[in-house]
């Protein structure tokens, strides 16, 4: 059978119906097989994808808490830090003998 000779249409019904044809279909199922079983890759590889980002989106939240609970900690250590200080600013002052100030403690004179 010369190709070129035969038109088109019957070329391909003739091809279609050859042993050729039946292994091409063959051929096709397979295709369709695999692909299937590449798509449930693909899904199991969604899958653990989704996982992934889930692990992820915990170890942000995670990361994110120990960023607040360690400025709560720092701006909890200044807030006391500065009380302290305004503390010790409101104290009276001891006074030292060149000073020559008696200073008050509670509202009454130290005897020195």
């Amino acid at each position: 059978m010369f190709i070129h000779q035969v038109p088109f249409k019957t070329f391909k019904t003739e091809f279609n119906n050859s042993n050729t044809g039946q292994l091409a279909s063959r051929v096709h199922l397979l295709d369709m097989a695999s692909t299937r079983k590449q798509a449930a890759r693909r899904g199991e590889l969604r899958a653990n994808s989704k996982q992934v980002l889930k692990t992820n989106q915990i170890m942000a939240y995670n990361n994110n808490l120990k960023i607040q609970v360690s400025s709560l900690v720092l701006a909890t250590a200044s807030c006391l830090a500065r009380e302290a200080s305004h503390e010790v600013a409101l104290s009276p002052r001891r006074a030292h003998a060149t000073d020559g100030i008696k200073p008050q403690v509670h509202g009454l004179t130290e005897v020195v």
